[in-house]
């Protein structure tokens, strides 16, 4: 069992955006703001998130998944830095019925679940996104049919949920909570980061980039994705 972690820095972006159009970025003239960025990352290093050496840096977040399909570890923790859960649309217990053609980058932990390579979730939200207290919120975020249980306490909204996977059936932890209340780690196993442009603007690009600079993108990985981030269209 490793820790792997998975940041999606429109987490810094406002206004969060619920839609997007793959590869298409409806929002790139529209007006936006980027949270702290050096404040970010020092949270990100007191919680002890960037010791990985393995990092991988892209635009489109459903590619953490291949990363960790080449990996082909099993069990792992996943804390999911993201103003999403990245666990929308399905809504069958039977994971095995997922069919990898139809993988996005708003579903793309089911397929991890589904494979094994996850069995915890971490989900580190942004501040005020969600009052985590409130009376069946997990509802909001797991089919009722999936949750044994629910509780809140210690500042996580924690939930237990049972599905069918490709090893069997598999009880999966997970837990919601801001990023001061995550708890410190030791070892992250690999690093993934998106930059998820189709849900920013174009204006959100230069302190994301310098973002990405921090978290130990180098200068050809952080050119590579501005370029996708400038030629992707702005409208089918």
């Amino acid at each position: 069992m490793a820790v792997y972690l998975d940041i999606d820095l429109d987490f810094l972006v406002k206004p969060i955006r619920k839609e997007s159009i793959n590869n298409v970025r409806m929002y790139k003239y529209e007006e936006c703001s980027v949270d702290n960025v050096d404040e970010f990352i020092e949270l990100l290093k007191s919680k002890g998130l960037l010791n990985s050496k393995d990092k991988k840096f892209f635009t489109n977040h459903k590619k953490s998944y291949t990363y960790w399909w080449i990996k082909r570890l099993m069990d792992n923790t996943l804390i999911h830095i993201d103003a999403h859960s990245d666990l929308y649309r399905n809504k069958n217990r039977n994971l095995t019925l997922l069919r990898d053609t139809d993988m996005g980058c708003d579903d793309y932990i089911w397929f991890a679940i589904r494979d094994g390579f996850i069995s915890k979730i971490i989900w580190v939200i942004p501040d005020g996104l969600y009052d985590l207290s409130e009376a069946d919120l997990a509802k909001k975020f797991i089919p009722e049919d999936m949750i044994l249980d629910y509780r809140y306490e210690e500042n996580q909204l924690k939930i237990k949920f049972e599905v069918d996977t490709r090893i069997g059936n598999r009880v999966i932890e997970y837990c919601i909570c801001n990023l001061l209340h995550l708890p410190a780690f030791e070892n992250i196993e690999m690093m993934t980061v998106a930059t998820s442009p189709e849900f920013t603007s174009e204006s959100c690009d230069k302190e994301m980039m310098r973002a990405l600079t921090f978290l130990g993108a180098s200068e050809d990985e952080i050119t590579r994705i501005m370029k996708l981030h400038k030629e992707m269209p702005h409208k089918l």
